[in-house]
């Protein structure tokens, strides 16, 4: 026997019971879980559920992605590609669906991915010009996304995962006319990006919103902003977090002359590159040998170049532009400062890349940083004077240095991405249950 509450927000009955269950989403579960129901009752507020237990059996999926909103190379991107190889290496088919040319299709083509491309990309969430171009533009791209999609379940295809709000609003209607399942992945909080562009994003949104299978949010702090913000119901989402690709072997850090303070991440103010430039000046003071080493492109470049060159630190900072191969990069830091600020920091995953390579962290005390790392990081206030206090504090203690990287490495085997892309595919046949 079994007793849950009925969904209030869906029946309309308004009680204390915001996100509970329908008798449809009992059977969903039931069907998950590998049972046949043979009675489903109501009893108050209460189901009563008789079931037997039956053979559970693994669907077939073939999965298309989408890329039509990415503006560039970062850890969603990256993330988005290494979950596709382990899928794939785990028999189930994976395609994209990218912007013509872009940085990404580049990427892809280059792993060995379909890539169904459009023409022009879709940002709805950028500045007033992108959401224009959105809104002349989406009949021809309705057009032809409507024939990618219209091919790919011809050949098999159920289920579309979708991680921008853009592709979201377009390819979410045509997913459901055609009967695919659809799973959209939201990276960070809703409410600053709702705010933008006259709160166009938020009304393309909430139109949409009833229309997916399943949410996945990688972190607590996400899934609450999609509960309370978006007010999508709370069975229809999940917790998974990203993932990194761990090295095959633990990754020996080189032996430097200087003490490098290394920073990996898209140039942007939000990512708080300047506070690491402005805590450049006191951390050399007991460092003489300290060196700030930046990797990454970002609209900031000339804002950063100038600050070091106000402060007389521009000796001692480097950039280093985009590095394709993180891992050689990061083996010369002997810390890793993630100093971001960013109102929309969806994850995070750099910092779990500096400790598979042995290097300790200190990190940002700003959210979802604490979420993901745990105790495996120093943490401290995103502030200039700060940051330098910390990393003095860690540079001076080689017992704290060894204790961090410790922690590192047990804390990265939780974010393993083949163990993540067995959690996702999981989900995606349990989706092909219920429908089939």
């Amino acid at each position: 026997m079994l007793f849950l509450y009925g969904n209030t927000q869906k029946t309309g009955i308004f009680g204390a019971h915001k996100y509970a269950y329908t008798m449809d989403m009992l059977e969903e579960i039931l069907k998950l879980s590998g049972f046949t129901s043979i009675e489903i009752s109501r009893e108050t507020t209460n189901f009563n559920i008789r079931a037997v237990k039956g053979e559970k059996r693994s669907p077939r999926v073939k999965l298309i992605i989408s890329g039509q909103d990415s503006g560039g190379l970062g850890g969603a991107e990256f993330f988005l590609l290494n979950l596709a190889n382990s899928i794939k290496e785990s028999g189930v088919s994976v395609e994209f669906t990218t912007v013509n040319k872009s940085r990404f299709s580049t990427i892809l083509l280059e792993n060995h991915f379909t890539s169904h491309t459009i023409p022009i990309r879709m940002d709805a969430i950028g500045n007033w010009k992108g959401l224009v171009k959105f809104i002349i533009f989406t009949p021809l791209t309705a057009i032809i996304d409507m024939m990618i999609l219209y091919k790919f379940k011809e050949k098999g295809g159920t289920t579309i995962l979708i991680p921008g709000i853009s592709d979201k609003a377009l390819l979410t209607p045509l997913a459901w006319l055609l009967g695919l399942s659809t799973v959209w992945i939201e990276f960070a909080p809703l409410k600053p990006t709702f705010k933008r562009n006259f709160y166009f994003p938020k009304i393309i949104y909430k139109l949409v919103k009833n229309l997916p299978d399943l949410v996945i949010t990688p972190t607590r702090r996400t899934q609450l902003s999609v509960l309370h913000d978006a007010w999508v119901t709370e069975p229809k989402t999940r917790i998974l977090p990203c993932g990194i690709k761990l090295p095959k072997s633990k990754v020996r850090p080189m032996h430097n002359s200087q003490f490098i303070i290394g920073n990996i991440s898209r140039l942007q103010k939000e990512k708080g590159q300047d506070t690491l430039i402005k805590s450049l000046p006191i951390i050399r003071k007991r460092i003489p040998n300290a060196k700030l080493v930046l990797v990454g492109e970002g609209s900031y470049f000339n804002e950063l170049h100038k600050l070091a060159l106000k402060l007389k630190v521009e000796k001692h900072v480097e950039f280093k532009g985009f590095v394709e191969n993180v891992q050689v990069i990061l083996s010369k830091f002997s810390v890793f400062a993630f100093p971001t600020r960013w109102e929309i920091e969806g994850f995070g995953l750099v910092p779990l890349e500096a400790m598979s390579a042995g290097i300790p962290v200190v990190a940002s005390t700003h959210p979802p940083v604490p979420e993901v790392l745990g105790d495996s990081a120093l943490f401290t206030h995103p502030d200039h004077k700060s940051f330098a206090e910390a990393i003095i504090k860690l540079a001076k203690n080689s017992d704290l240095q060894k204790t961090f990287i410790s922690k590192g490495y047990k804390k990265v085997r939780e974010y393993d991405i083949k163990q993540v892309a067995e959690k996702y595919i999981k989900e995606l046949r349990n989706l092909e249950t219920i429908k089939h």
